[in-house]
């Protein structure tokens, strides 16, 4: 292993009062130029900032050379090294010099050229972005936390290989709306930026299958900027409905696999449900009304981009653009019904209606639950409108009933392609607790063929404090999807990679809330 002998120096074009002088006026955003820019946040990438010959090479490969762990949750897919800090002379001697240059050097010109004042903490790791690997929108606020930084390990990077650093303008709340720049990673450039509230950003795909994005990345500490009351705005989220009767045991018989509708088969979806709070029915809609939705979905079904970036990225169904006699609109009104409802507790065990306990038939407990025809009310396929980038539905809050007003449902039709992501943050993790108890439905249409392993697009299922994976979902054309989620637990569905190539799939998804814990059951 080489180690260099030179000494680090911070090239001189960085430490003259002239550079200062623009530095404070960009972190001011009065000011711009090559080395910084105030849009859509002050930012900075320094180029050739270290001057010593050879040391790159050096470092490059000690870095190379430890002990990486490869992390992916909902929010990123890497590897890492632990905290620079970790690593002694004696094993990584161009670590240390890089890490005290950091501490000491570098800390010292930022201060100066900022005029903020640093404490003696100064966080660094490596990163190691491969193939499809990526760092989704995050802001890197945390205590303690006053300037990010990427030091670039990457000789030759071209910008077809993906893995830019793409910086968020943002909306008069702080959320993140569009990508205002890219910055594409260059060897020995230090990129620089102020964690703020609107120091959202992300780390690109890395679309090349052999290169590999390395940097050494971090955070100097001092005290944070405040955050502003406008954070705390909730974000709009799925209206909540309860089940219509306007669905017919006819159209049960004409949608659903007469499989999953036998007594006998229903007991044995029950007792493994019971066992492991979640199953998968295969081949659950007829043929002809899967293909029949599968086709309108790809032909006729008119779809919307739903954010924000931070939270997700995937599209859903425009049901005001959708025909109120179409196989889209009547397999929502299914999963918006009594009779489903029925059947889910039929299945799960779960109380989602009254007659869900009671030794009936399925033909004569979906008869039973049906209100008479001059009582009966018609799915609205009415749009929201509100102006709010949420998932829209077609579900209207009149479809109430008066017999099952313990139960409340959400739904909604997504289309995931290359890019399609969902996130777990604090805000839904807190609306998460505050639901209850809840059964988690997803009808899958496409892929038409088996899912591009390693591609992402699975449902995961973790619980609070704890990345440990519970569950995976896998899209799989023609299956339901069913899990029973605690309040502590939460899903998110994993960014869809390069892998997928052309693939996409479509997912009916819902919620329905109101089971109680089948602990509090008893033996009913």
């Amino acid at each position: 292993m080489k180690v260099s002998s030179d000494a680090l120096h911070i090239n001189p074009t960085y430490l003259t009062e002239e550079f200062s002088s623009k530095f404070k006026s960009v972190l001011q955003s009065t000011e711009a130029d090559d080395a910084g820019s105030c849009e859509p946040f002050p930012h900075f990438a320094l180029k050739n900032f270290i001057e010593a010959d050879g040391f790159m090479e050096c470092l490059r490969e000690e870095l190379s050379s430890i002990e990486w762990h490869r992390k992916e949750n909902d929010l990123y897919s890497l590897s890492q090294t632990a905290d620079l800090a970790s690593f002694g002379p004696a094993r990584c001697p161009n670590l240390c010099k890089f890490r005290e240059f950091m501490k000491t050097s570098v800390r010292d010109w930022l201060m100066r050229a900022s005029g903020v004042e640093l404490n003696e903490t100064v966080a660094m790791t490596g990163s190691n972005y491969s193939f499809t690997d990526c760092l989704l929108p995050h802001d890197d606020e945390l205590e303690g936390r006053r300037f990010a930084f990427v030091f670039y390990l990457t000789p030759g990077w071209k910008q077809q290989y993906g893995g830019d650093l793409k910086l968020f303008k943002t909306d008069e709340n702080y959320r993140p709306v569009d990508i205002g720049t890219s910055l594409t990673p260059e060897e020995n450039c230090m990129t620089l930026f102020e964690v703020s509230p609107k120091s959202w950003h992300c780390v690109a795909e890395v679309l090349s299958e052999t290169e590999k994005r390395m940097s050494i990345n971090g955070w100097f500490h001092g005290q944070s900027l405040p955050r502003p009351t406008a954070l705390l705005i909730p974000q709009p989220s799925l209206p909540k409905i309860k089940p219509s009767h306007n669905v017919t045991y006819e159209e049960v018989l004409a949608w659903i696999n007469p499989e999953y509708l036998a007594p006998d088969q229903q007991g044995e979806i029950r007792e493994t449900f019971e066992s492991e709070s979640q199953i998968i029915l295969v081949n659950f809609l007829k043929t002809d009304k899967y293909d029949e939705m599968r086709r309108d979905l790809l032909e006729g079904g008119k779809f919307k981009s739903c954010g924000p970036p931070n939270k997700r990225r995937y599209e859903t169904l425009l049901e005001a653009d959708t025909a109120s006699e179409s196989a889209i609109a009547t397999c929502l009104r299914l999963f918006r019904s009594e009779a489903m409802c029925l059947l889910l507790s039929q299945w799960t065990g779960l109380n989602l209606h009254p007659l869900a306990n009671q030794q009936q038939t399925i033909t004569s407990s979906i008869s039973d639950s049906e209100p008479q025809p001059s009582k009966k009310r018609k799915l609205s396929s009415s749009a929201n409108d509100d102006g709010e980038d949420h998932p829209e539905t077609g579900a209207s809050t009149s479809d109430n009933v008066d017999d099952n007003d313990e139960v409340l449902i959400t739904s909604e039709i997504r289309r995931f392609s290359h890019g399609s992501y969902s996130v777990v943050d604090d805000e839904i993790a807190l609306d998460s607790e505050a639901q209850g108890f809840c059964l988690d439905a997803q009808m899958f249409f496409g892929p038409d063929n088996s899912w591009p392993k390693n591609s992402g697009g699975t449902t995961s299922y973790i619980a609070k404090d704890d990345e440990e994976e519970l569950l995976s979902v896998e899209p799989r054309g023609n299956s339901l999807a069913l899990v029973f989620r605690e309040p502590d637990v939460f899903s998110f569905v994993k960014f869809v990679n390069a892998r997928a190539g052309d693939h996409i799939f479509h997912s009916l998804t819902a919620a329905y809330f109101g089971p109680d814990d089948p602990e509090d059951q008893g033996d009913e």
